[in-house]
């Protein structure tokens, strides 16, 4: 990892607290990197905590001079939908965060009665 990279890890954590050693069944695994400006110029997402290293989703993420994310490009996993804004800055599409999703995406439309 780079020094601007984040790494987070969830599963078992053996020991006792305040000393534990260190997650060493991980079952969920974020990575990212950040520009000079704190905004993410990569992610890496592991959905089961498997082999380290092998993630199921990686992007590229562009940011414009208002650091509004731009475009997102996934070179590992699917392509998500650029990001719009509106002049105040508000994203004004649904772009789904990793592993979790808008819930009207799962909604079935219902007919009227």
């Amino acid at each position: 990892m780079t020094p601007n990279s984040r790494h987070i890890k969830l599963g078992y954590a053996p020991g006792n607290a305040p000393n534990y050693t260190g997650v060493t069944a991980p079952t969920f695994a974020h990575q990212w990197t950040l520009d000079a400006l704190g905004n993410g110029s990569t992610f890496k997402q592991d959905s089961n905590g498997g082999v380290p290293g092998s993630w199921d989703l990686a992007q590229n993420r562009s940011h414009n001079q208002a650091n509004e994310t731009t475009a997102v490009s996934g070179y590992i996993g699917l392509d998500w939908a650029d990001p719009v804004h509106d002049a105040a800055g508000n994203t004004r599409i649904n772009v789904p965060i990793p592993f979790f999703f808008p819930i009207h995406l799962n909604s079935t439309p219902c007919a009227p009665s």
